[in-house]
């Protein structure tokens, strides 16, 4: 019984966020936030791996870059090495790491 534990208290806390605007040029960090019925136009996702979520959200494609750090920047390095080359035209490193 002493070794059992609620796997429920190692997770991270997940941040709502609803119903905002983001543009004009912002550096959004989305890991550990679910954002619901947001905007976001004109501004750069910046994602490192976490849970996130984007619920009802209104993306402007064309304007809303995504650009990744840490375990995320990692992951798709290694699925480049195996061959995805068409990868690193999607998204920008912010992690100092030469490309």
């Amino acid at each position: 019984m002493d070794q059992e534990r609620d796997l429920s208290d190692n997770q991270p806390e997940i941040e709502i966020v609803e119903g905002l605007t983001f543009g004009q040029g912002a550096h959004v960090a989305i890991d550990g936030k679910h954002f619901k019925r947001c905007q976001f136009s004109n501004c750069t996702l910046v994602y490192g791996g976490g849970n996130v979520a984007l619920i009802d959200c209104d993306i402007d494609r064309a304007s809303v870059s995504l650009a990744l750090t840490g375990s995320a920047a990692t992951t798709v390095r290694f699925l480049m090495d195996l061959g995805y080359s068409d990868l690193s035209t999607l998204f920008r490193f912010d992690d100092g790491y030469a490309h």
